[in-house]
């Protein structure tokens, strides 16, 4: 758009200009979005939406679990796309579901506790630049649960808040803003269905990813994060992280919760160290009302429940 104007008696044109918002994602720098969820959230709904009429499909290395990928152009930015397979926690995972975490991870860039494995990494793409987290509006308190877990992965993420006419057609009414105030990410309300919410849900992506946002930490409950305490110091060793190359709170939830993955490796890369971890982990067990399992499931359950009080109403 332009106007004319008229300085010291000589016409000029002024032309409004739009900043043009860098570094773009383009080509080789193209976005990775990973889209999460829980079984029925509308993942496979909204990567439906958004992908081209053929889409490309694979399976996760290790499993028959199958993901999809596709190219989506974002204003002047482009991302690939790429739907993983539902999943309901971080913990404790099948064989099926354990190479969608690996992906989040890792990518294709195999941390040296994997090097031993077969089959090489998961998927062929690198680690997600950004995770959208797709949520059911009419289920909230459980998918905040999954939430929690997702933001120790410390990925800039999105929530897409799905399924938000059925929500209001049911009486939940969710305060969007509080929301992402108390997750310290975007939440972008969307009817997948519909087609609604999904260009600004990936707009904000991309902002996300530019900013370099992360959600807010969200640790246990005090008298949890008190008993691990020496459990948290003896894995906070630069050999350690190193091999794993995971965020700190990840790591130690899930050797807190006895995952059996975590603790395989451990044994077979730090022989040595396994049985120091397991005598901490039984000492911060022996702190609790309940196994140390159970208490970090029941604390995690707890703290989604207080997410979704403090943010949603019905009537």
């Amino acid at each position: 758009m332009t106007k004319a104007g008229n300085i010291d008696g000589k016409r000029t044109r002024h032309e409004a200009t739009v900043p043009l918002r860098t570094p773009l994602f383009r080509g080789e720098r193209r976005l990775r979005i990973a889209l999460v969820g829980m079984p029925n959230a509308g993942k496979s709904t909204l990567f439906n939406a958004v992908s081209s009429t053929a889409p490309r499909t694979g399976r996760l290395a290790g499993t028959g679990r199958a993901y999809g990928e596709c190219k989506v152009q974002i204003g002047l930015d482009e991302a690939s796309v790429i739907e993983l397979p539902s999943i309901a926690s971080l913990h404790h995972l099948s064989e099926d579901d354990l190479p969608a975490l690996k992906f989040l991870l890792w990518g294709d860039e195999r941390p040296p506790i994997s090097l031993h494995e077969p089959g090489g990494p998961p998927a062929p793409f690198a680690p997600p630049d950004l995770i959208v987290q797709v949520v059911d509006a009419t289920a909230l308190a459980s998918h905040l649960e999954l939430t929690l877990e997702l933001a120790q992965l410390g990925r800039p993420m999105v929530m897409a808040l799905n399924m938000m006419d059925e929500a209001w057609n049911k009486g939940l009414h969710i305060n969007v803003k509080a929301l992402e105030k108390l997750l310290g990410m975007p939440v972008v309300p969307t009817v997948a269905l519909m087609g609604q919410g999904i260009s600004d849900l990936f707009t904000t992506a991309v902002e996300t990813v530019r900013a370099a946002a992360r959600p807010l930490p969200q640790p246990a409950s005090r008298h949890i994060f008190d008993s691990l305490e020496p459990l948290s110091q003896a894995l906070d060793r630069p050999e350690i992280q190193a091999a794993f190359r995971v965020p700190q709170a990840l790591l130690l939830t899930q050797v807190a919760a006895g995952d059996p993955y975590f603790l395989d490796e451990l044994g077979q890369h730090f022989p040595q160290l396994l049985p120091q971890l397991q005598q901490m982990r039984s000492a911060a067990a022996g702190q609790l009302p309940r196994p140390l399992e159970e208490e970090l499931h029941a604390d995690r359950h707890h703290r989604a429940a207080t997410l979704f009080e403090a943010s949603t109403r019905m009537g």
